[in-house]
């Protein structure tokens, strides 16, 4: 059980109780991830070019810089990560990051929030700096690096997950306020079928959580609502 943070305020309201886990800071925290593998929690600073290790005891950090922006987290073969940079993805070992492999060359966009499908895929979101409607596209990156396109026309990815079986996946582009489901096929990694699961007032959602960014609502909300059968992508991504 994780260790009470005296100097650290906790955050009420009327269904639970938040807690810092670190009083490590981020311009722009993204893409938590639980890395089994050395039991400490592995999550980025998407402007800062961060990635962090946090033991979830101490809320000690240990924190990498990588020369450019990064979007998202994913664990990789024995030890390693994998990351979604700026403009494409590459492999951190230990305080080394690998070469890059581009996924497109617009400078004005960088890659956002991702999450890894049951078999090892990397799906990855790339979104416009200044938020540019329809400017993104949802990525799937295979185990040998093959990349494709899922989804065109993408404002602000967030929020995948798959369901137990993997046959459905939930996703969110926060400029549409809600929640989407697709189904999902396993065997080669295509999202069909597209329908609304959930949908957010954005005015409703700003009040409620103090903001007037109107994407901002799915953030303090998503969590109120049933996605039967989430399952933890507790592995991540690995190699061949």
């Amino acid at each position: 059980m994780a260790t009470a943070h005296p100097w650290l305020p906790k955050v009420r309201n009327s269904s639970s109780t938040a807690e810092p886990l670190t009083r490590c800071r981020a311009e722009l925290g993204e893409s938590p991830r639980w890395d089994h593998r050395i039991n400490r929690l592995v999550w980025v600073d998407i402007l800062s070019g961060l990635v962090h290790v946090t033991e979830p005891e101490t809320g000690n950090t240990t924190t990498i810089p990588v020369d450019r922006h990064v979007g998202a987290v994913a664990l990789y073969a024995e030890s390693a990560y994998l990351l979604a940079v700026r403009d494409g993805f590459a492999v951190l070992d230990g305080e080394t990051m690998g070469p890059v492999a581009p996924a497109f060359d617009d400078i004005a966009l960088r890659m956002n929030d991702g999450s890894v499908d049951p078999l090892g895929r990397f799906v990855v979101g790339a979104m416009a700096y200044d938020a540019s409607a329809g400017r993104g596209q949802l990525y799937l990156r295979e185990v040998d690096g093959t990349l494709r396109t899922l989804i065109d026309g993408v404002t602000i990815s967030n929020g995948l997950a798959w369901s137990a079986t993997g046959e459905t996946i939930y996703y969110v582009d926060s400029a549409t306020h809600g929640v989407d489901i697709f189904d999902y096929d396993l065997l080669d990694g295509t999202m069909t079928n597209r329908r609304r699961h959930v949908s957010i007032d954005p005015e409703e959602g700003a009040r409620r959580c103090g903001s007037r960014r109107r994407e901002l609502p799915l953030g303090c909300h998503l969590r109120r609502w049933h996605c039967p059968s989430l399952c933890a992508q507790r592995r991540g991504h690995s190699s061949d």
